[in-house]
């Protein structure tokens, strides 16, 4: 800053291939971050319950992972 040199910061041009999956990948995210929020939601309320509910719904959510 003292010698009166700037450094400037250029980002590449990206191909109009790598703008449609990055424009498509927070979608993407926000959807992932929603089911992974709405398990742990469920597994808070279920602490709550009798001594085996969290393990039945944590085997519940790995079936459900399944392809």
């Amino acid at each position: 800053w003292r010698a009166g040199i700037r450094f400037r910061v250029r980002w590449p041009a990206l191909p109009q291939e790598a703008r449609a999956f990055f424009g498509n990948f927070g979608p993407a995210v926000v959807g992932s971050a929603g089911v992974q929020l709405a398990l742990f939601a469920d597994t808070m309320l279920v602490s709550f319950l009798a001594a085996g509910e969290p393990s039945s719904l944590y085997f519940a959510d790995r079936i459900n992972q399944l392809p």
